[in-house]
């Protein structure tokens, strides 16, 4: 991946990650805070609570603002794998990253739909992470080298090397309990349109 493919990836995972992190925010205060107004409401159809808070919000009860503030996360430690020289997966990050955002670009299509079409609102912070995951669905997919058809076996070797190599185990193992933490002591919303 060149330098200015992985300098724009980061830098959009980035933008992603500040606009899931104060989507998270928002929703966390109009769970805590029975009158609490959000910045992102502009009017009755430029509205994040609307958003938020309709059925849509949330996935299996977890808020999808925080679902991607992990998400993006997980793209940032696989961005940052591209830039270490030493790193024998280092040229199958940007696959994962595509394989990740293919996903996310089927999610962020799905909300966007929802959202535009059957909530008739327009979410300020939403439309940064859509515009987000399609930036890092392009670029990653650029930078991909190899056919995806590949990538099953090499996540294979990059798996048994990830378990021997106790840094790159220990960052896994952070991400992972920073994430299930954030999912259990997100307060639930008690009532979704």
């Amino acid at each position: 991946m060149s330098s200015k493919s992985r300098t724009l990836l980061v830098a959009f995972a980035l933008l992603w990650l500040g606009a899931a992190t104060a989507s998270s925010y928002v929703h966390y205060k109009l769970v805590t805070e029975q009158h609490y107004s959000s910045f992102c409401d502009v009017s009755s159809t430029v509205s994040c609570t609307e958003a938020y808070l309709s059925r849509y919000g949330s996935f299996f009860g977890v808020p999808v603002a925080l679902l991607g503030v992990i998400f993006f996360a997980t793209i940032l430690v696989l961005a940052a794998m591209v830039g270490r020289p030493t790193s024998s997966s280092k040229e199958n990050a940007p696959a994962y990253i595509f394989a990740l955002s293919t996903i996310g670009l089927a999610f962020a299509l799905y909300l966007g739909w929802s959202s535009y079409v059957v909530l008739k609102v327009f979410c300020i912070l939403c439309a940064i992470t859509y515009l987000s995951v399609i930036a890092i669905f392009i670029i990653s997919g650029g930078a991909t080298t190899f056919p995806m058809t590949t990538l099953p076996g090499r996540a294979s070797r990059d798996i048994r090397t990830l378990v021997s190599t106790p840094s790159a185990l220990l960052v896994l193992l952070v991400l992972l309990g920073v994430s299930a933490g954030a999912v259990s002591l997100f307060p639930r919303d008690a009532q979704t349109t």
